[in-house]
C-alpha cells in the first residue's frame, strides 16, 4: 500500500459540498486534478457552474458521475485504497462499506450500528467502481471493512487503527486471525498496530486521534487534562512510544495540543 505521503495526482470529492470554497479552489490549482463525484447530470451542472464562477481552473477538474450514498461527502471512508502489485504494477482495492459503527472504550463490547439503515450507504459503497472506471485503474474487491480514516499505512507494510475495525470485521463473520490474514495477504500489511477506543461512545476514527507524518514521526493529539479522553490518549502516546518502526528505531511523538470540541456531546 501506498504511504500517506506519497506524491499524489489529485484529490477526490463529492457534490454538494462540505468542505469550505477556499479549500475546494486551492485543491485544483496548479497540476493537482480535482475529482468530483456527483450523483447525476444535474448535480454536475450545478457544480461545474459554480466552480466556474468561483474561476477555477475547469481543466483540472473532472467530474465522476455515480450513484452515492449517505456518507457522499467523505470518499476518505468509503474510497479505495492505493496498491501495487509484486511487480509494481499499480491498482485500487474497494473494501466494504457497510456503514458507520458506533463503539464505546470496551475494545471487546458491543458495537453499535448508527441509526441509519445500511441500505443508506450501499451508493458509497459501490462509488469506488465508478471512480476507477474514470481513472482507467483496475479495482479489487476486499471482503473485509476496512474504513480509510482509520486505517493509516506507512508504505512499508505496517498499519494503525483504533480497535473498532476488529469489532467492524467480527460484525462480517470474520474473525480478528482471519481479517489480519486477509489484509496482509491482499495489502500487504504484515503489522497492525490496534490502538484502544478513546471515544465515550463514536466512530473511533484513527485519524482523528494521530497521524503518522513519516515512516518514523507521529503526530498525537494531547487534549486537556480534566478532558474525558485525557488518560487514554497519554495511553496511546505512551504505546506508540514504546513501539519501533520499519527502521527499528523508537517513534518520534510529535504532540499537537486540541482544544474541546464545539460540540460539548459524544465527541467534547
Amino acid at each position: 500500500m501506498a504511504a500517506e505521503w506519497e506524491p499524489v495526482i489529485g484529490s477526490i470529492i463529492a457534490w454538494p459540498l462540505i468542505i469550505p470554497k477556499p479549500l475546494v479552489i486551492e485543491l485544483a490549482k496548479g497540476k493537482m486534478l480535482l475529482y468530483v463525484m456527483v450523483s447525476d447530470e444535474i448535480n454536475r451542472y450545478e457544480a461545474e457552474n459554480t466552480f466556474k464562477e468561483w474561476g477555477m481552473n475547469m481543466d483540472n477538474v473532472h467530474f465522476v458521475v455515480t450513484r452515492l450514498g449517505l456518507a457522499w461527502g467523505w470518499p476518505r471512508d468509503w474510497g479505495p485504497f492505493a496498491v501495487y502489485s509484486d511487480s509494481g504494477a499499480y491498482g485500487l482495492a474497494d473494501p466494504q462499506f457497510v456503514t458507520y459503527p458506533l463503539a464505546g472504550p470496551d475494545c471487546d463490547g458491543k458495537m453499535r450500528l448508527d441509526s441509519f439503515p445500511k441500505e443508506r450507504y450501499i451508493g458509497d459503497d459501490l462509488a469506488s467502481s465508478s471512480l476507477a472506471d474514470s481513472l482507467g485503474f483496475d479495482i479489487f474487491p476486499l471482503a473485509a471493512a476496512v474504513t480509510g480514516g482509520n486505517f493509516l499505512v506507512d508504505g512499508h507494510g505496517t498499519a494503525f487503527s483504533i480497535c473498532v475495525i476488529q469489532m467492524e470485521n467480527r460484525s462480517l463473520g470474520l474473525s480478528d486471525e482471519d481479517f489480519f490474514k486477509l489484509i496482509e495477504e491482499k495489502l500487504g500489511i504484515n503489522k497492525h498496530v490496534i490502538l484502544p477506543d478513546y471515544e465515550r461512545i463514536g466512530i473511533q476514527h484513527i485519524d482523528c486521534a494521530i497521524k503518522p507524518l513519516d515512516e518514523e514521526t507521529i503526530l498525537v493529539m494531547r487534549v486537556p487534562k480534566d478532558h474525558h479522553e485525557y488518560n487514554i490518549i497519554e495511553e496511546i502516546a505512551q504505546k506508540l512510544q514504546s513501539l519501533t518502526n520499519t527502521y527499528g528505531r523508537p517513534y518520534k511523538i510529535i504532540r499537537i495540543n486540541t482544544g474541546r470540541h464545539k460540540n460539548e456531546g459524544l465527541a467534547a
